[in-house]
């Protein structure tokens, strides 16, 4: 976890959850996401979100590996690609941002122009985004969208986006309280979805 100055190793010892080494940078880490076999490191700096990379066997950051984005919202990784969603300020919020990391260029801009999302989620095969909603809507019935695409042709820009198989559930708001949001999960053939007080799970069928 991440604090003040770095962050934290937690780790079982003995049977109890304890801080095992603290890391020390220098800087307040703001984003700890898992990428493999490193660990992205995100601060904030001049309204972007630079991320660096901790290698979890060496216990040291990665030399030379560094990339400059939006301060987003959310993000996943399948390294080398970080996948994003969201932003602050002028930036664009809308759709996926797909960047590789190693070579510092965008792979893909999925849903550009589109809608918001307010949750990503990826078991390495498959990749959902789910609809942004304002917490303050109550009473008016909007359908909301959940995206499953196929992570290998998101990745392949040989694949125009009319091209990406692509699987797309709606859920209304009518069944969900004020401030409950879309949320899901895959197992290896299924996803998952929690939309109101129901749980749905969905085969995902890729042609």
């Amino acid at each position: 976890c991440g604090f003040n100055g770095g962050f934290f190793i937690i780790g079982n010892t003995d049977g109890e959850w304890k801080i095992v080494k603290e890391i020390k940078l220098g800087y307040e880490v703001d984003e700890l996401e898992d990428a493999g076999n490193v660990l992205a490191i995100g601060k904030v700096d001049n309204r972007k979100r630079v991320i660096n990379f901790w290698d979890l066997e060496k216990e040291e950051m990665v030399e030379d590996l560094e990339i400059v984005l939006k301060r987003f919202t959310s993000c996943k990784f399948i390294y080398p690609h970080i996948f994003m969603i969201g932003g602050r300020g002028d930036a664009d919020k809308t759709g996926v941002e797909i960047w590789n990391v190693e070579t510092g260029e965008m792979v893909r801009h999925l849903l550009k122009g589109e809608k918001r999302h307010d949750y990503i989620k990826t078991n390495g095969k498959f990749l959902a985004v789910c609809e942004f909603i304002n917490s303050w809507i109550s009473g008016e019935e909007k359908i909301l969208k959940l995206a499953v695409y196929n992570v290998d042709q998101v990745l392949d820009q040989d694949v125009p986006e009319e091209g990406l198989w692509n699987k797309s559930l709606e859920y209304s708001t009518e069944d969900m309280g004020s401030g409950e949001r879309i949320r899901a999960a895959f197992n290896q053939k299924s996803i998952i979805v929690s939309h109101g007080t129901t749980i749905s799970v969905k085969k995902i069928i890729k042609k």
